[in-house]
């Protein structure tokens, strides 16, 4: 075998070569060494020129792989292979690369060069990765793994994770993603890998951007950058800047700052351009194409994104269904129907050779919308059925839907981990026991020799021991106490911030079918007005999807981020929920009065509605005896307080603050869940306000809020 690997690598480097002029002290070592010396010393020139001098370097690195076999040294051969194929790779040219990898490895495999052997596969799940093959990138990745872990490579294996947590991410599995970016992260930090650090925010970014968490998302991206902008100043490398520019801007455009983005991926373009990076200027064509496509500059917009097609068709096939996506867009937006339809068509395929489920699932919407403004109800209806069959997979699991090995490898992975930490528990636990044992053993050769000297030092000395093991006793229990607290506080953060990762997963996962049942029932609704129960699933999923936009502010409040806010009309926001309780005022005989001066006006989010909601209901359930639910306002000097009075049982002072604790109840009356004061109250602190209960004399309560101007 090593001789058939050594023959074709021959065979391979059997072409013209020259030596590079002297330029530095590299060429100065390979004019005048020889063997290994010479060798390494190629090749550390081949990896100093890839980028700028791709001739040089290729044939500084086939001369070295010619002597390295001609000394039988595979191990520096299979290393110049694989320099061989990071050339390739530098020059976009992956085809050739993995010619050279898949020489490499079975040498680094005889050489038992394990850290070799994990940048190899790695760089074989890429490619792998590059062309949708995700199966045998999962694969690669968890034989990397395995090798790195051998040398305890923690720089690799955060790497390894970090490409596992991105095939999850781009198939949308949010979990298994972000399983895995945690392990990245803790690799590269014990690798003191300041680089791998940056490209964990990046990653975490990149996931946060498809939940659609945008605070969370910008916040990533500007500490990476801020680290990326660090390691550029020292190296001068500058392509992590442009990744993180390049995203920011598309956050942009995703919230409609359409100049603002523009302004941001042109400077990621310029970036991308002075490196060369051919791979980052094709998403910079196409991203500016969206944009330009957004300004109604369809002439641009079309011109960006074929550039961007002919890029993408030769090094990145997950690029292309976005392309067309928006191309399509673009040709029904200048009228050319027929020419949209089919390029969205070649889209959707695109999309679903290569399981990207999510995008394959907004171009069906697309789809259904275009045959829908063109009057074809009976194809619309298909690409809706389309889009709902696959939301399904995309809710219950797109990575069960991709294959079933994909999960089977994930979860060998994570056995072999299971192992390997249970091996080091009791390896900790082996040295704890000789710790222990010699701690032992000194302190009592301490105390022989403390006998030796007299009776009276030795009993001095034993009561001085008494007291110092009393001291250390308090000192252990103490130190276990504030350990204890911090593990609780560490674990009380931990558990907040999955709480809100796994609110905002399922957030954006109901958004899907509930879209579509909305557009669905508008579109049946559209065509059969007078149908009641039409009518009642329209406005049903019409609210539905009001409620879920407002599950991400409550989550944005719960957890103490900042919340959007836009000017209100607090007359207009009231009658719209009075309205909603109109049917149960009615039906418990109870009466409503609005005391609302006309063109009041508060800043705050949509979400301050679900107070009042919260304070009616509450007047509905248990003050319907009143008869009476008053509504007023009190201008201060630099708020707006709303007060929601009731004439029902007055509340005891004791039970006042109280009601507004989450689980908290008052006489166990009419069921629920004691959440809603409860989730009142943090709205409020969202908004820098206040909640608060106070007796509406002479009998009942009054509910109210402090909102700032």
């Amino acid at each position: 075998m090593i001789w058939r690997v050594k023959l074709l690598a021959i065979m391979l480097v059997c072409i013209p070569i020259k030596l590079l002029p002297d330029t530095d002290s590299l060429t100065n070592i390979i004019n005048n060494s020889k063997g290994p010396d010479r060798i390494n010393a190629r090749l550390e020139y081949a990896q100093l020129a890839a980028q700028t001098d791709f001739d040089g370097a290729l044939q500084n690195t086939r001369i070295a792989l010619e002597e390295s076999l001609l000394l039988d040294n595979f191990g520096l051969a299979a290393k110049s292979q694989f320099q061989i194929a990071k050339i390739f790779i530098a020059n976009h040219n992956r085809d050739s690369a993995e010619i050279y990898l898949n020489l490499a490895l079975p040498l680094a495999k005889t050489q038992g060069e394990f850290n070799l052997i994990s940048e190899i596969q790695i760089e074989l799940g890429k490619s792998c990765q590059y062309r949708g093959d995700d199966i045998h990138a999962m694969q690669y990745y968890n034989e990397a793994i395995e090798s790195a872990e051998k040398v305890d490579n923690h720089r690799l294996l955060g790497a390894c994770y970090s490409s596992i947590g991105n095939i999850f991410r781009v198939l949308g599995a949010h979990d298994e993603a972000l399983a895995s970016i945690i392990r990245a992260k803790s690799n590269y930090e014990l690798a003191d890998f300041e680089e791998g650090a940056a490209w964990i925010s990046y990653t975490l970014g990149r996931l946060y951007r498809n939940l659609g968490i945008i605070n969370e998302a910008q916040k990533s991206f500007y500490e990476s950058l801020n680290v990326y902008t660090t390691i550029a100043e020292v190296n001068g490398d500058s392509l992590g800047i442009a990744l993180c520019l390049e995203q920011l801007g598309m956050l942009d455009l995703e919230q409609n700052n359409l100049e603002a983005a523009n302004t941001t991926i042109q400077r990621a373009l310029d970036i991308y351009t002075e490196l060369q990076s051919v791979y980052g200027i094709s998403n910079a064509w196409k991203n500016l194409g969206k944009i330009a496509y957004a300004l109604g500059d369809y002439a641009k917009a079309k011109v960006l994104l074929q550039q961007s097609l002919d890029y993408k068709y030769q090094m990145d096939v997950l690029g292309l269904p976005g392309i067309y996506e928006t191309m399509g867009m673009v040709l029904l937006a200048e009228d050319q129907w027929q020419a949209g339809i089919d390029t969205l068509k070649i889209g959707v395929d695109k999309a679903a050779s290569n399981s990207q489920h999510q995008i394959q699932y907004n171009i069906y919407g697309r789809l259904a919308h275009a045959y829908e403004d063109n009057h074809n109800l009976s194809e619309a209806l298909k690409y809706y059925k389309l889009q709902f069959g696959l939301q399904n997979l995309i809710v219950s699991n797109p990575v069960q839907f991709k294959l079933p090995e994909l999960r089977g490898i994930y979860e060998m992975e994570q056995n072999r981990q299971q192992i390997k930490t249970l091996n080091q528990k009791n390896q900790i636990i082996s040295l704890e026991l000789v710790q222990q044992q010699m701690i032992q053993w000194g302190f009592s050769v301490g105390v022989i020799f403390l006998l030796i000297f007299s009776g009276l030092i030795y009993r001095k000395n034993r009561a001085i021991r008494a007291i110092n093991k009393e001291n250390e006793t308090l000192i252990v229990k103490l130190q276990q106490e504030i350990n204890q607290r911090r593990q609780a506080e560490k674990e009380l953060k931990e558990s907040d911030s999955l709480r809100e990762l796994l609110l905002d997963i399922i957030t954006h996962d109901l958004k899907n079918p509930v879209s579509t049942i909305y557009s669905m029932s508008e579109m049946a609704f559209d065509k059969f007005p007078e149908n009641e129960y039409l009518e009642i699933i329209y406005l049903s999923s019409a609210k539905l999807l009001e409620v879920l936009k407002n599950t991400t502010f409550l989550s944005q409040a719960t957890f103490g981020e900042q919340i959007p806010k836009e000017k209100l009309d607090l007359a207009e926001l009231l009658n719209g929920i009075v309205k909603e309780y109109s049917g149960y005022l009615q039906e418990v005989e109870m009466d409503l009065e609005l005391n609302i001066p006309k063109d009041l006006t508060i800043t705050a989010n949509p979400l301050i509605a679900e107070v009042f909601k919260n304070y009616i209901s509450n007047a509905l359930k248990y003050a319907s005896e009143g008869k009476r639910i008053v509504i007023e306002t009190l201008r201060e000097e630099n708020a707006i307080v709303i007060c929601v009075k009731d004439f029902g049982k007055t509340i005891a002072k004791a039970d006042r603050s109280a009601i507004f604790v989450r689980q908290t109840q008052l006489d166990g009356k009419k069921g629920g869940r004691g959440l809603g004061l409860a989730i009142v109250k943090r709205i409020a602190t969202a908004h820098d306000g206040e909640a608060w209960l106070e007796p509406n004399l002479p009998v009942g309560n009054s509910f109210c809020i402090r909102i700032p101007l």
